[in-house]
């Protein structure tokens, strides 16, 4: 297109030269052509030549153009240059005599227009001047703009995404190392937004981060930077200018992001969790002060969420264990190094098998036998835990029927799950294709669930479980007494039974107030009418005041702790089982 409007001007620049004849030929070419084409005087820098096409583009007569001075149009010139006019280009035009630039006008109307100007200076009437063949990129240039905004906005809550986070940190880092100000990256993630996604849909989901959004932009001071980093983390860059400032805004967020958020006819809550990181001596790098930022972010989620947490050097470790302890674990799921162990639960009265519970194990070729306590948390956080509690629940109604298949008598095989597998999996549909697949009856297994997994979502768990007691598994309430416990709730759902918490049992003969709450839990099983059992026995006098009270079957180290399979075996063989 450019070196065609420059054989155009070519032509224009010969034509004032040549005879009348040619001249008015030329003539009819400049005022027919499609491009606006204007001539300004040199001196004046008023316009002293238009064609129609320039008349139409801009709204104005020809009389009206005449005279009007460039001022009188231009609005700005648009810094930089479309991909089509680079360097090497330009040079070429300049080598041309000629000059191009993008200036942005306005028409009669108001609207403004993008133009590519291609500039060649001339003589007219003897005066200098020159001449202007004009392209409209009006189309283009915003076509370009919405690319770029594309590039660096988050489509959803229109907040600044990871590009432009990290070409603003860079920057106030440049500003920092010159002022000596200090500069603060605060990683925010939403506490249990992933609850809100799993139990109401995106389309609330995508709602809700973009009222926290509005929220995190009503917040902060028009000096502060957030950007939406994904899911649902969001970055802050801060400047303060000392420690007191920075934890009065870290006070303010966690208090203010806490409030309702009204999202059509929901009301909802979260709560937020931010890593912060600090320059110049948690880095004075982009990466390095988001990396710690986020490290931090993930040891205030391990500590109990809704708080935040500034960056220490030994973080990075704990990040880089977790990461490493995470790779293994997937590792270990896909490869069936899980394994299950068997407690069993007695009949203290009778010292009948009536029971066993499956518990999962994990020993590792290079760490070594994995609490527990650490890696099902960490299956629960990655999401590892819907596989793997498919994996139990398949496994322990294999093993019951394989128990059975030895001539073995049959028992109830209790299943731990998960708060996530109660909410974000077709539970029922998994726990009947295991039962189909063992050919195991349903009547034998029971899943047990703690308090805290019930309430965290009351309407969709009482629904979930009410389908399980159809399909004829029993469902126990494990760890009683250490969260929600009232009569209320325990009458909303369909259990069978209730577990006292060890918690409670290792106190009986020591704590009098705690020993009171054990005989409260029996108290209320019998008012219910739930069976009970008793976690953690482990002493005589433990046994005999349980069932002195009550409470008659219990599991524990007084009687075993849990066993392979194979161990499991010869206790049965050894042992009276009795079907409950």
């Amino acid at each position: 297109m450019i070196r065609w409007n420059g054989r155009i001007g070519s032509h224009l620049r010969r034509s004032l030269h040549l005879t009348e004849e040619v001249r008015s030929r030329y003539q009819r070419f400049f005022e027919g052509h499609p491009l606006p084409i204007w001539v300004t005087d040199d001196q004046t820098q008023k316009i002293i030549a238009a064609n129609a096409s320039a008349q139409r583009d801009f709204g104005y007569t020809e009389q009206q153009l005449l005279g009007m001075s460039l001022n009188d149009l231009r609005v700005e010139q648009v810094l930089g240059q479309l991909p089509q006019l680079r360097e090497r280009r330009i040079e070429q035009l300049r080598h041309a005599t000629q000059s191009a630039g993008i200036w942005v006008y306005r028409t009669r109307a108001g609207n403004r227009l993008s133009m590519e100007v291609h500039h060649l200076r001339i003589e007219l009437d003897g005066r200098p001047a020159t001449m202007a063949v004009m392209v409209d990129v009006t189309t283009l240039i915003q076509y370009h703009e919405r690319l770029e905004h594309q590039a660096r906005y988050d489509a959803l809550t229109e907040l600044p995404n990871r590009v432009l986070l990290g070409e603003y940190l860079g920057e106030s880092l440049l500003r920092a190392a010159a002022t000596g100000q200090h500069v603060s990256v605060l990683f925010l993630d939403l506490d249990r937004f992933k609850e809100v996604n799993d139990s109401l849909g995106h389309r609330i989901g995508d709602l809700l981060l973009k009222a926290v959004a509005r929220r995190l932009q009503r917040l902060l001071r028009a000096t502060d930077f957030v950007a939406r980093y994904g899911g649902d983390e969001f970055v802050i860059v801060a400047e303060r200018s000392d420690a007191a400032q920075l934890t009065d805004m870290l006070d303010r967020l966690i208090r203010e992001m806490s409030e309702p958020y009204s999202i059509g006819e929901h009301e909802l809550y979260l709560e937020v969790s931010i890593g912060v990181s600090t320059s110049p001596q948690d880095g004075a790098k982009p990466d390095l002060l988001t990396r710690n930022a986020d490290a931090a972010l993930y040891v205030a989620k391990s500590r109990g969420r809704n708080r935040y947490q500034f960056y220490k050097p030994e973080l990075s470790r704990a990040v880089a264990d977790k990461l490493r302890l995470t790779t293994r674990l997937r590792r270990a799921a896909k490869a069936n190094e899980l394994r299950l162990v068997y407690q069993p639960q007695i009949d203290m009265e009778t010292g009948c098998i009536v029971g066993a519970e499956a518990l999962l194990r994990w020993h590792d070729s290079e760490l070594g036998e994995v609490s527990p306590a650490v890696f099902i948390p960490l299956a629960e956080e990655t999401g590892l835990i819907q596989s793997i509690g498919t994996w139990v629940l398949r496994q322990a109604c294999l093993q019951a029927k394989a128990w059975v298949r030895a001539g073995l008598p049959a028992m109830r095989v209790s299943v731990n799950v998960s708060p996530l597998q109660l909410e974000r999996t077709d539970l029922p549909g998994v726990v009947r294709a295991a039962l189909d697949e063992a050919g195991w009856p349903a009547q034998l297994l029971e899943l047990e669930v703690t308090e805290g997994a019930l309430m965290r979502n009351a309407e969709e768990a009482q629904r979930v479980l009410r389908e399980l007691r159809a399909l004829g598994v029993s469902i126990a309430i494990d760890d009683f007494g250490t969260g929600y416990s009232s009569l209320s709730y325990l009458k909303r759902f369909s259990v069978d039974r209730i577990k006292i918490d060890r918690a409670f049992v290792c106190e009986i003969g020591k704590d009098s107030e705690l020993e009171a709450l054990s005989l409260a839990i029996i108290a209320i099983a019998e008012t219910l009418s739930f069976d009970v059992v008793a976690e953690g026995v482990e002493l005589e006098a433990q046994r005999e005041f349980l069932v002195r009270h009550g409470c008659s079957v219990a599991q524990g180290f007084l009687f075993s702790p849990a066993v392979s399979p194979e161990d499991l075996a010869r206790m049965l063989g050894d042992t009276a089982v009795a079907v409950s």
